[in-house]
């Protein structure tokens, strides 16, 4: 939660903060040019300054909808994930192969639902943000007891013992992310090189292993192509 505080000040600090401080500027400027008459320019200089508002409304509302979490009841883990994948596709241009026949809602609390949600937010997150990638690929499936997640990108992979020894200043978010699987019981590996991506894999134990594994032929949204 301290690890989430700070990124969420660093998100308003490098975004809408700095935009706001450049529109105060801009906005003393507007005073000037209509002191002096020079109302070209000063439509001008509001044009722009109406952008830019906009521009950080937008950036704001990001921000919250990124932070808010998922709304759950009455949808599950799968079609929350499904949603955010959406979003995320629409908003970084990442091609994202999805295949969650392995989520079975009934067999996961509330609280394990919202941090797996979490976890593969952040994995999503550091493969646009840091990884530079251009195809994620996500698996869950169930097998002895437990549900098996993997987040695999083809980006450009890191240094694992560097990063870990940097937290946070890398903002990886390695650490949140292995405590959210810690708190679950599970356990969380991340294997990456420089130059040969990323794969994330989280094992979550269920309490009760009995359920199905449900098939499905639309479990793949928009696989990219197998290499």
């Amino acid at each position: 939660m301290e690890e989430e505080r700070h990124r969420l000040a660093r998100e308003f600090h490098d975004g809408p903060l700095q935009a706001l401080t450049a529109m105060a500027i801009r906005i003393d400027l507007c005073k000037q040019l209509s002191a002096g008459n020079d109302f070209v320019a000063l439509q001008n200089e509001l044009a722009q300054l109406r952008l830019d508002f906009q521009k950080s409304i937008i950036e704001i509302r990001d921000v919250m909808a990124e932070w808010r979490l998922p709304s759950l009841e009455g949808k599950g883990l799968r079609e929350a994930i499904s949603d955010y994948v959406r979003q995320y596709e629409v908003h970084t241009a990442i091609e994202v192969g999805l295949d969650l026949r392995g989520v079975s809602a009934p067999q996961l609390t509330e609280a394990q639902q919202v941090a797996i949600f979490r976890i593969l937010q952040e994995a999503l997150r550091n493969a646009s943000q840091h990884a530079e990638a251009s195809e994620v690929r996500i698996e869950a499936v169930m097998e002895s007891g437990k549900l098996q997640v993997s987040v695999q990108d083809n980006g450009k992979g890191f240094n694992l013992l560097s990063a870990t020894a940097n937290y946070p200043q890398q903002g990886l978010g390695l650490a949140g992310m292995q405590e959210r699987a810690k708190a679950l019981g599970g356990e969380l590996q991340i294997d990456s090189q420089p130059g040969r991506g990323t794969i994330v894999r989280l094992s979550v134990p269920l309490e009760d292993s009995r359920g199905e594994f449900e098939e499905g032929s639309d479990a793949w949204l928009s696989a990219p192509a197998e290499t």
